[in-house]
């Protein structure tokens, strides 16, 4: 019975694959690779947090989800009530080893799969898996069709490089937040970037809407990043599609986005008033600093003060070492070593890419909007996650939701073969 179950939910999952999916034919070498080594990262997360760290919140929020799944069949008005609710009073809540809103939220996401699982940790990781992978492979053809020099740094960025795809896979939060970015994103270029007037469809907008609202519910802080960075974009499509051609009205508009985005995403979540955000983020550092056993493990900054100025000054450490750290030569287990190589990798491609950036002006791209967008929120999330999350372990993870697009942008003027297209002012 046990292989039949499995036989099934894979007969199920080729067939999303087979409906769902538009593989072109110049991508069909690098879809099922990546699609393997991505639903292989998720099982291998699930082995390591079950005989290296003998559990971890992989497997609590799983086994709570299980036990909601378990109440669906048992009292469905009664699951109901606090999937829509999650009230303080309600008898489940008091069961919970996690109660922030994010964590009980993953648990309610993860108890609807498992109805469709059996309750069954490794389907249910596979499906998050491919949602994931699918988020990315619809920002892929997005991407090309803008400029074709972009399918090569995005491969690599995104369905290659180790760190990003074993940390977005399998059963944890940033599987679903890479999956409602890649997707959000897509949708976007798809609406405005065709180079021509079409039809927005209800649906389209619909899911635009859920991903958001998913996003902002299971990590806030991305939701907000992903907003500040990426909504001015979108009106810059817009402004383009109405036709406005003067560069100061077009960017005046973008600045009053921007300023416009950034001030109402602080009313998303309390963390990021104004008043309190910045407070916030080093009271985290502090917890962390003084939970975390080993200075080795822990990016130190420079008399660290809830202020912009502070922020600024650490800013080589945050830049450095929120970026390249591990170092090659630290000492630590097999994943601290592979994420040392990495940071050895990425800083001889950032050397690179700055060479033929500036000796050999390689670069020629013919929409830049959206790598400007890009960098933004690269550097939103390097600032403040950096900074509010300093040991290295636990930054390894969470990067994984903004470090593959400076990987990207890093591999453009390396890969870049120098065509002559003259790059089209936005």
């Amino acid at each position: 019975m046990e292989v039949l179950f499995y036989f099934t939910h894979l007969l199920i999952f080729v067939s999303f694959v087979y409906l769902f999916f538009d593989i072109p034919k110049s991508l069909i070498k690098y879809f099922f690779p990546s699609l393997l080594f991505k639903v292989s990262c998720g099982i291998i997360i699930g082995l390591i947090y079950k005989y290296y760290y003998s559990g971890g919140d992989t497997y609590v929020i799983f086994s709570e989800s299980v036990e909601l799944t378990k109440l669906c069949f048992k009292d469905p008005k009664s699951y109901l009530t606090f999937f829509l609710t999650s009230s303080p009073d309600f008898v489940f809540e008091t069961t919970l080893t996690y109660h922030q809103p994010r964590i009980v939220f993953f648990a309610k996401l993860l108890s609807v799969i498992n109805l469709f699982t059996s309750n069954n940790y490794w389907i249910t990781g596979a499906y998050l898996s491919l949602f994931s992978f699918a988020g990315i492979w619809f920002l892929l053809l997005r991407l090309i069709k803008l400029d074709s020099s972009y399918k090569l740094p995005f491969i690599v960025a995104f369905l290659i490089y180790p760190s990003f795809v074993f940390w977005t896979s399998g059963i944890i939060k940033e599987t679903i937040a890479i999956g409602c970015i890649s997707f959000s994103l897509g949708l976007v270029i798809n609406w405005f970037e065709r180079g021509e007037r079409t039809a927005i469809k209800i649906k389209s907008i619909l899911f635009f809407i859920v991903l958001l609202l998913t996003l902002q519910k299971i990590k806030y802080y991305f939701f907000a990043s992903f907003s500040v960075a990426f909504i001015p974009y979108f009106f810059l499509l817009m402004f383009q599609n109405l036709k406005i051609r003067k560069s100061f009205y077009k960017y005046s508009l973008i600045l009053v986005a921007f300023i416009g985005v950034g001030f109402m995403v602080t009313f998303s979540h309390w963390n990021l008033s104004l008043s309190r955000v910045l407070e916030i983020i080093v009271l985290n550092n502090q917890k962390i600093v003084q939970s975390t056993g080993s200075t080795t493990n822990l990016i130190q900054f420079y008399e660290l003060e809830p202020s912009l100025i502070s922020i600024v000054k650490n800013f080589p450490i945050i830049f450095i070492e929120g970026i390249f750290r591990p170092f090659v030569w630290e000492k630590g287990n097999l994943l601290k070593q592979v994420a040392g190589f990495e940071g050895l990798v990425l800083a001889i491609a950032f050397v690179l890419s700055l060479y033929c950036l500036v000796k050999k002006n390689t670069l020629k791209i013919k929409k830049p909007g959206i790598l400007w967008a890009m960098m933004v929120y690269f550097f939103i999330n390097v600032m403040l996650i950096t900074v509010a999350c300093p040991n290295l372990g636990t930054l390894s993870r969470y990067r994984s939701c903004y470090l593959p697009f400076l990987v990207f942008l890093i591999l453009i003027p390396i890969f870049n073969k120098g065509k002559q297209e003259e790059i089209t002012k936005q």
